[in-house]
């Protein structure tokens, strides 16, 4: 246990520091489909998704930034609440994948 509180002391103390110029992330979720096929519910993550992050930082004021997200989409008409739905028997199965790039400007440096 104070192996833990020491490691987040070292974590949240900092003395005067530099922006980094290259940042690089990762997350990680979950997906659902909101649309005419499946269930009607509208939070009911049961995919994976996740993606990464690269971030160049220009200046204090001016940062590019790129981003990769993919994400598993399904439904099935078997799992809905409404009788049509179920009748009808509609299943799909597909994935998605975005390539992003961006700008960011701050009006303060950060």
């Amino acid at each position: 246990m104070k192996k833990i509180i020491l490691f987040f002391a070292f974590i949240c103390i900092t003395i005067t520091s530099n922006a980094q110029i290259n940042e690089i992330g990762v997350f990680a979720g979950g997906s659902n489909y909101i649309g005419d096929i499946g269930p009607e519910y509208y939070i009911n993550p049961n995919n994976f998704m996740g993606g990464l992050i690269y971030k160049w930082n220009l200046n204090p004021r001016i940062a590019f930034r790129g981003t990769f997200t993919y994400a598993e989409i399904s439904s099935n008409d078997a799992y809905a609440t409404n009788q049509a739905r179920i009748l009808r028997d509609f299943r799909f199965t597909n994935s998605l994948k975005e390539l992003a790039v961006g700008v960011e400007f701050n009006y303060f440096e950060y």
